[in-house]
């Protein structure tokens, strides 16, 4: 059965509320030279559930034995995608049409430059923005062999970004999202951009950590060392209910992730 989910954003409104400084006296404190964050590691696969061959089912399989393994550090999010080869067309049941889509698209797009001669794809899978990939068929035991060893490499290091976020509902039931950004370690924080996906289990097996609203490219203005930066996402109106949603800091081409949080809905 087709899933139609439509994505809403009814006039988003990005408001900049404030910068100053926050507390000094804990290991996040963006003056002390060695303030660090735990990394979050975000795991973005575009797929295709349609084809009749496993593999994008497989690198799903994979993908939610991977988040039970490593649980709250690993973040998920599953864009589905149509295909077409060689005119026979393969509709994913929970593709989401209008600018979701499109921006998926574009996103995947955005990380295949830093793959000279790939092209666009599924399952294609990245982790932590587009440094790091695993693409093409492979069984489910050796997309979660490639994951781990790029999960517990990246889980190594430190990040130098601390990204919150409190999320409540208007009185017209939109979706608002207070969110609150720092540089560590002293440092400035430039060029930086938000990206915001709405996450849904739409079932149990291939539509887990599906994807149902996509909104990036977000500005944020720089940040001075020491500072932190308030912003105000949204509201945002969705057709369909999402059960969480991921917010990702990112740079400015939107190929490098510098931080990332989930928040329930």
């Amino acid at each position: 059965m087709r899933c139609a989910i439509i994505f809403k954003c009814m006039a988003a409104i990005f408001m900049i509320t404030g910068c100053g400084d926050i507390p000094r006296d804990n290991v996040l404190d963006p003056k002390n030279p060695d303030s660090y964050r735990r990394p979050l590691i975000l795991i973005e696969a575009f797929v295709n559930s349609a084809h009749p061959t496993d593999y994008n089912r497989e690198a799903i399989m994979a993908l939610q034995n991977i988040q039970k393994e490593y649980s709250d550090p690993v973040l998920i999010s599953v864009y589905h995608r149509n295909l077409e080869i060689d005119g026979q067309k393969f509709t994913d049941s929970l593709y989401v049409n209008g600018t979701t889509s499109e921006r998926a698209t574009e996103l995947q797009n955005t990380y295949l430059q830093e793959w000279p001669g790939s092209t666009r794809g599924v399952p294609d899978i990245y982790i932590n923005g587009a440094n790091h990939r695993i693409a093409g068929a492979s069984a489910r035991e050796n997309v979660m062999q490639r994951l781990r060893q790029n999960i517990d490499v990246l889980l190594t290091q430190k990040s130098y970004y601390t990204l919150t976020a409190e999320t409540r509902y208007s009185e017209k039931n939109e979706i608002i999202m207070d969110c609150r950004i720092a540089p560590l370690a002293n440092q400035k924080g430039e060029n930086l951009q938000l990206r915001v996906a709405f996450i849904k289990d739409v079932d149990a097996q291939e539509g887990r950590d599906a994807v149902i609203g996509l909104y990036d490219a977000i500005d944020v203005k720089d940040i001075k060392a020491g500072e932190y930066r308030e912003i105000t996402l949204g509201p945002f109106s969705l057709w369909q209910q999402p059960q969480r949603v991921i917010i990702t800091l990112t740079s400015e081409d939107r190929k490098q992730v510098f931080q990332s949080i989930r928040e329930d809905i």
